[in-house]
């Protein structure tokens, strides 16, 4: 029949397709920075897993006799690096090399107690490198980007 005019302008306004870019926009400004320091402590938590492990793996080797040739005497507490620990942990979370002969753990006996340390160290300066800390005092802040 009669088709109004009404009835020919389908679609949007410029105004309404504006408004809609803005809100999304907004959302956009909102969530990407979360996103991306969500994305940033997750691999620092595996940075941290990654450094547990081998200071849970060099606490078992320490305990066995057969694996105390590994270790050697330094700052008067016994360490091993990470390619005497022979893990398969070998690429951190960003996937850089790990350094094998710089990244250690250090088992100090301190007041009769043992304490394990680990100095985790990249291959080629970058993210991941914690200094010499104690391994139960270990949290993301102390993972730092080296320039």
């Amino acid at each position: 029949m009669f088709k109004t005019k009404k009835m020919l302008n389908k679609g949007f306004t410029l105004i309404e397709l504006l408004a809609v870019l803005s809100i999304l926009l907004l959302f956009s400004l909102i969530a990407i920075p979360r996103i991306i320091i969500g994305i940033d402590n997750n691999k620092k938590e595996a940075f941290i897993s990654d450094a547990k492990k081998m200071v849970s793996s060099a606490k078992y080797k320490f305990s066995m006799a057969k694996y105390k040739d590994i270790f050697y005497d330094k700052d008067g507490c016994k360490v091993v690096t990470l390619s005497d620990l022979k893990l398969d942990i070998v690429k951190d979370p960003d996937n850089n090399l790990y350094s094998l002969k710089d990244t250690e753990v250090y088992i100090c006996l301190i007041d009769d107690t043992y304490s394990y340390f680990i100095k985790l160290t990249p291959l080629y300066s970058g993210r991941g490198t914690i200094s010499r800390i104690n391994i139960d005092d270990l949290k993301i802040k102390d993972i730092v980007k080296v320039k």
